[in-house]
């Protein structure tokens, strides 16, 4: 059974700023970003448990093909999209947006 799907604001703005950053780069490349980023909700809702942990109830998927990271956490009949971040980035950046997110 799939759960509901809630993005938060930031993320809606995470992925727009990061489609930019790869569409200056290759005409397209933006737009297969964000193919990417959607294709892989649809797993997270159907089976959230499924994928690794990162801290507490605070999980993450991988994007194909982006050094990408969608972190979540699952509710009863709920998905929270808390964060699209770059894996590059410290992961103490990570976890303070996350407590920051998340009250």
């Amino acid at each position: 059974m799939s759960r509901l799907l809630l993005l938060l604001p930031e993320v809606a703005e995470e992925l727009r700023e990061a489609a930019r950053y790869y569409e200056d780069r290759s005409e397209g490349l933006g737009s297969d970003l964000e193919r990417a980023f959607y294709a892989a909700l649809p797993p997270v809702t159907e089976n959230p448990d499924r994928f690794r942990r990162l801290f507490g109830e605070f999980r993450r998927v991988l994007l194909k093909r982006f050094p990408y990271l969608i972190c979540y956490r699952a509710e009863e009949n709920l998905v929270v999209v808390i964060t699209l971040i770059h894996t590059a980035r410290n992961p103490e950046e990570l976890k303070k947006r996350l407590r920051e997110r998340w009250r």
